[in-house]
């Protein structure tokens, strides 16, 4: 017992640490990117299986005399209105874009290595004595 115990919380704390790698290698490849100007034209609603409903602005930008548009990965739980100006990071190889949020991703990579540290720390000091 106490050693699936050990290897649930090792298992989770590595599942954290690496969602938190994943989120700051994101955040260290966006700063390569280049900040602009778009404005949201839409939400598009996601609804989720529990019922809760998620929204992802779509922006329309500008990027080397072009108007592009993208569909954010980040979802929010109120729309964000139409014709509201936000910041973007455009990535200049692809012209892709994403919101500029860099406190999501920030705190992503925070809160994993925070519950990659505390799970590991349970799992290493669940002890046999009881």
């Amino acid at each position: 017992m106490l050693l699936a115990a050990r290897v649930f919380f090792g298992l989770f704390g590595a599942l954290c640490l690496a969602l938190a790698l994943v989120c700051s290698r994101k955040l260290l490849k966006m700063r390569a990117w280049k900040m602009s100007q778009g404005r949201v034209v839409m939400n598009d609603r996601d609804s989720g299986a529990d019922g809760g409903v998620c929204y992802h602005p779509v922006v329309e930008h500008e990027w080397n005399g072009s108007t592009t548009r993208f569909k954010s990965s980040y979802g929010f739980s109120k729309e964000i209105q139409p014709g509201t100006a936000v910041d973007v990071l455009v990535d200049p190889t692809t012209g892709t874009g994403e919101l500029y949020r860099p406190a999501i991703l920030v705190g992503f990579s925070l809160a994993g290595i925070l519950f990659s540290a505390i799970f590991t720390l349970l799992a290493f000091g669940i002890n046999e004595a009881g």
